[in-house]
């Protein structure tokens, strides 16, 4: 992996996932909203997390695995993953983002970060489809088609 490369998805981590939300849950301070606090949203919460962490796993593994490639766009998968979660979504990579997200919010309680939450799936979605989607067509041609048709974009 490029150090450039590395280094933005250091980038990605720390905005996504620690940066904004901190926002988020600034927000939901400064206004005196509501916070969920009760065993049964963290424990929801903390199920999210597991699964997300599982999900992201699974999903990442198959990469080198099955794609001869990496989830990084300077190394992509040179074959197209139809195996494991990716014969039931096109994004489990994201759904472990959104997932992983989900159990913060849970956990944490913080009522703004469910609008977070939310943003973020509108975020993913939009880059999915206008970007991610259009290069996959190129890449892999007629096989990538047929798979969408096979396959939703999500769940």
């Amino acid at each position: 992996m490029k150090p450039i490369w590395f280094l933005i998805a250091i980038a990605y981590i720390l905005v996504i996932f620690i940066a904004l939300p901190f926002v988020f849950v600034s927000l939901n301070v400064s206004l005196s909203l509501p916070v969920l606090d009760n065993t049964v949203v963290k424990s929801t919460g903390l199920v999210l997390g597991v699964i997300g962490i599982l999900v992201a796993t699974h999903s990442y593994i198959l990469f080198p695995k099955i794609g001869k490639g990496s989830p990084i766009p300077t190394n992509p998968a040179k074959i197209l993953i139809e195996r494991g979660l990716y014969q039931y979504s096109r994004n489990p990579i994201y759904i472990s983002h959104l997932l992983l997200i989900f159990a913060g919010t849970f956990f944490l309680g913080y009522t703004t970060l469910f609008a977070y939450t939310f943003l973020c799936f509108i975020g993913y979605n939009w880059y999915i489809t206008y970007i991610e989607e259009p290069e996959l067509k190129k890449r892999f041609g007629n096989s990538y088609s047929e798979y969408c048709k096979r396959v939703p974009r999500w769940l």
